[in-house]
């Protein structure tokens, strides 16, 4: 191995362990990428020139080759990651910024969204209702009854008017026919009363007429 492939495998190890730490320990840290493809030109440029120098492309080689390849692949796609959050964080910092807009002198001034007049800040509900058909915005309203249903609903409402008035009827009945039994009950009781009382009466009678009768 010459001297050259001894530095070569060096700066590729260098390199991998400064890619890995700057992915996995310092993801918050905004790479130099101008300067990190400046150091892939140079590997390649360094094992161009090792390769050149041998007479035939030796294993070991090979396996630089490929692992450089590997390394500078992985970079690629972690950069354009990382370039994508970017990207998607500045579009969410500017939809919370101001913009700048015309006034009516036609110069240009920073003016925030409720200075534009969106109706999706202002009034929301009338845009829905705008964005809504008509149909839509408004319930239907109820479809007309057919006669033939009308009639039945009124036959029916009047049957049960008449069931109802038949079960008051009814009541006011039972109720007069239990007052009269309960009334004539009552009467002879009376009656059966009285005529104990008059008993009573006519056997005192009784007694006194005769006791005046032996005393006169």
């Amino acid at each position: 191995m010459t001297k050259r492939f001894a530095i070569l495998q060096n700066k590729i190890d260098e390199l991998e362990s400064e890619l890995l730490d700057l992915a996995h320990h310092n993801p918050d840290r905004q790479p130099d990428s101008q300067d990190i493809e400046q150091r892939f030109v140079f590997l390649r440029t360094l094992l161009s020139t090792e390769v050149a120098s041998s007479p035939a492309k030796p294993h070991h080689l090979q396996h630089i080759d490929k692992r450089l390849t590997e390394l500078e692949a992985a970079f690629h796609n972690w950069d354009e990651f990382r370039t994508t959050l970017d990207d998607d964080d500045d579009m969410v910092s500017k939809c919370s910024c101001t913009e700048s807009c015309l006034n009516e002198d036609g110069e240009t001034q920073a003016c925030s969204f409720d200075e534009l007049g969106s109706p999706f800040f202002h009034e929301p509900h009338h845009v829905v209702d705008e964005l809504l058909p008509s149909e839509m915005a408004s319930p239907p309203p109820p479809p007309p009854t057919p006669p033939e249903t009308e009639g039945k609903a009124v036959h029916h409402k009047s049957e049960g008017k008449e069931v109802g008035v038949r079960k008051v009827c009814g009541a006011i009945s039972c109720g007069v026919v239990i007052g009269i039994v309960f009334m004539g009950l009552v009467m002879l009781r009376m009656l059966a009363f009285f005529h104990r009382t008059s008993y009573i009466l006519n056997m005192i009678l009784f007694s006194y007429y005769t006791i005046i009768f032996y005393l006169f």
